[in-house]
């Protein structure tokens, strides 16, 4: 199914490894699903101890395991229902947008099972909502929107993460208000529509950007997820009057909750929306200043003018990103310097803000650029992570080579882990990391570099360099050039002010 994932592992082992993705997948809104291949139902039945078992005859441990981090799961251990399990899964994993399970015995794979199933499509519609209800709701919800002087809409990451970026879309470019985006929801709006007024993160906001949502009269909020990363630390400050929220399958006007699906009652609300009657303004440009007033008290160094800093990287990148492009960036560094990088239209992001596992994105990007490859998606795929995050997963860059992937990798060499530097322990040794020779790995993974090759690999240290490297050809039009891999060298305890005003407020919380 397009736009699912699936993770096929051996039973015990196989699936304890994938534990932390699949659970990262959970927390996310990830549709994924994990397929074990599990000993025979013979084995089951007798409690054999096979490897791979806890030597107690248990076969349902893993299983049970699962069921916490999964919305669904079977097994296919009967013939007569096993296709019927099959579907109930892959259309709640679709509806809720969460892991499934499916546990597969070896003497299963070449049963045969009935095919009348196949006839029929799967239905994965989304729950049609009580109409009055979801009208009189609509209706209440747009009598807050006109009764407001200034209302506001706030998309989060649920929005995309549950299918609804169109149903999303055209609801608020009709009402024409101003749309902000938290981190979480970065990419689930066109920055460059006129209304895009930009990102918010609490006290991690532009000053301008923080006073226009605060001091709304009325936020309508769409998918919100209000974890300490999207909130900088929880120092959100919306308005509690009128406040509207609309969730998957329920929304809450000022505290009362409503069981409705967003999807119908976006709809509805996109019909019956008159935006004549609506105070707010369209903004002629997009906020993206740079200065935090909370930022006032924290260090800062100075660095020479051709230095790769944080402040100049992701601001600059605004400037080369195009339409279409898919941006991953890792936990840390680069996921929160990338707030400060205003997307063209169509741009995807992909990062794990509430998770948060390192070296996730590594991967992450393995599956995205396999995917835009097999859908035939327009624009690049790209990577930016730092040099500790790395090491925990870099073997993927070797599958990417076997796979002839196109993709870009920046990898952010600024010699250890500057998340942890931030939070405690500045020059400590345990934040320090093995000082690899970066730029040489696509080649020791079998690249092969060159002329009619499958990989480049650079390094570039000045602003001058990696301004001319992104002015190339191969830069521009990546397709069927495979890996360009880039080692970008910046200040060992330089970091984007996000970074440090959340780390900051961590080490306070953590020593409470």
């Amino acid at each position: 199914m397009k736009g699912i994932g699936a993770l096929i592992t051996t039973f015990g082992v196989g699936e304890l490894s994938a534990l932390n993705a699949v659970a990262g997948s959970y927390a996310e809104y990830v549709p994924v699903v994990h397929i074990v291949g599990s000993p025979s139902t013979t084995a089951q039945r007798k409690k054999l101890l096979l490897h791979h078992t806890l030597g107690d005859g248990d076969y349902k441990a893993f299983t049970n395991i699962y069921k916490q981090v999964t919305v669904a799961q079977a097994n296919l251990h009967d013939l007569t229902i096993a296709t019927t399990e099959i579907d109930r899964v892959l259309r709640t994993c679709w509806l809720k947008s969460r892991p499934v399970y499916i546990e597969l015995p070896s003497d299963m794979v070449t049963k045969d099972v009935p095919a009348r199933g196949l006839s029929t499509p799967l239905d994965i519609s989304f729950p049609t909502n009580d109409a009055s209800l979801e009208t009189g709701v609509a209706e209440e919800i747009l009598s807050r929107l006109y009764g407001a002087e200034k209302p506001v809409l706030l998309l989060d990451g649920c929005v995309i993460r549950h299918h609804l970026k169109a149903e999303a879309t055209e609801f608020v470019t009709k009402t024409g208000l101003p749309i902000f985006t938290t981190p979480m929801g970065k990419g689930t709006i066109d920055e460059t529509l006129p209304t895009f007024a930009g990102l918010y993160a609490g006290s991690g906001s532009h000053d301008n950007v923080r006073e226009l949502v605060e001091s709304s009269d009325m936020v309508l909020s769409l998918g919100l997820m209000e974890s300490d990363f999207n909130t900088m630390s929880f120092t959100y400050k919306l308005p509690t009057r009128n406040a509207v929220d609309l969730h998957t399958e329920h929304v809450t006007v000022e505290g009362k909750v409503f069981d409705l699906h967003m999807h119908g009652l976006l709809q509805r609300l996109s019909s019956l929306v008159d935006a004549s009657k609506l105070a707010g303004k369209p903004h002629s440009e997009q906020v993206f200043d740079v200065h935090r007033a909370a930022s006032a008290s924290l260090p800062e160094a100075s660095y020479p003018d051709s230095t790769i800093t944080h402040a100049y990287l992701w601001r600059q990148l605004s400037k080369w990103l195009r339409p279409n492009d898919v941006l991953c960036t890792e936990i840390g560094s680069s996921y929160l310097g990338v707030w400060d990088t205003q997307f063209p239209a169509n741009t995807f992001a992909i990062s794990q803000t509430l998770w948060g596992s390192i070296g996730y994105t590594l991967p992450a990007a393995q599956g995205v650029a396999l995917a835009a490859r097999e859908l035939g998606r327009p624009g690049r795929v790209m990577l930016f992570e730092g040099d500790g995050s790395s090491q925990l997963t870099a073997q993927a860059i070797g599958t990417m080579l076997k796979l002839n992937l196109d993709i870009i990798i920046f990898l952010i060499n600024n010699d250890g882990y500057t998340v942890e530097r931030w939070v405690h322990g500045m020059e400590e040794p345990y934040n320090d990391v093995p000082a690899w020779r970066y730029s040489q790995l696509p080649e020791t993974m079998g690249a092969r570099l060159g002329a009619g090759g499958n990989a480049r690999a650079m390094q570039v240290r000045t602003r001058a360099e990696i301004e001319a490297l992104w002015e190339t050809h191969e830069f521009q039009n990546v397709k069927g050039r495979g890996m360009q891999f880039v080692e970008v060298f910046m200040p060992k305890l330089d970091a984007p002010v996000p970074l440090k005003m959340f780390c900051t407020r961590a080490e306070k919380n953590n020593s409470k």
